[in-house]
């Protein structure tokens, strides 16, 4: 995050600088009126589209934590996937010393109870471990769509460097404003694929999400329509 901040920043600053290097150029006695102007709204145009790309920039920063808390949530559904199935594997009726004492109705009852709460936390560890790897996997393509937005954020203030530099020049104006079209192109397609990809991995999470959710509301996998209360 802070890499992407402190990028923003620096492309703002160098943005910054395209009118004032546009106005040095023009500033001279030989340059003609038409021409003084026509580099003008060269860099009114540049700086237009760099502004206009920045401020989607800023848009995405807004949930460039989701990551993180993403990762957080995964790690904990991963933790609780683990206790129920301790809990899952320490159920175990078949070894139980009662069994060996216990006979008839008692035995059976207890042995069905038993059963019932060993597949029950089974499947809590089961549904707990979908959630897990589902918010992971969300994690990973947010990381993965930041990264792609840093890259833009890196090309794009070099790509700004480069324009200064041109507008720098009254003969070279216009290639400063071809740079920055250029990469306005590249970099908005850039944005546009990632953003794609990211969306097509968070809607098939969305997906399992629900059905996730209704498996966890399902009564019928668990005792008496409830769990952990085997007797409610």
């Amino acid at each position: 995050m802070g890499d992407l901040t402190s990028g923003t920043e620096r492309l703002n600053a160098k943005l910054a600088q395209v009118h004032p290097a546009a106005r040095q150029a023009t500033d001279h006695w030989y340059v003609p009126r038409w021409v003084a102007d026509r580099i003008t709204w060269l860099a009114d145009r540049t700086v237009e589209i760099g502004k206009g790309i920045l401020d989607t920039v800023v848009d995405l920063l807004k949930g460039v934590v989701a990551p993180i808390y993403m990762f957080d949530y995964g790690l904990e559904w991963k933790d609780i996937r683990g206790q129920a199935k301790a809990v899952s594997d320490e159920i175990r009726p078949e070894v139980r010393p009662t069994n060996r004492t216990w006979k008839d109705d008692a035995a059976d009852n207890y042995a069905d109870a038993a059963t019932l709460q060993k597949d029950a936390a089974a499947r809590v560890g089961d549904i707990a471990d979908k959630i897990g790897t589902s918010l992971l996997l969300c994690a990973v393509a947010a990381l993965a769509f930041y990264a792609t937005v840093l890259a833009v954020v890196v090309k794009l203030i070099a790509a700004t460097v480069a324009a200064i530099a041109a507008f720098g020049s009254a003969v070279f104006s216009w290639a400063g404003a071809l740079i920055i079209l250029e990469e306005a192109g590249v970099n908005t397609a850039l944005l546009a694929t990632a953003g794609t990809a990211l969306l097509a991995v968070l809607g098939t999470q969305a997906t399992e999400f629900v059905t996730l959710a209704g498996e966890a509301s399902d009564p019928t996998g668990f005792p008496n329509g409830r769990w952990p209360d085997a007797v409610a």
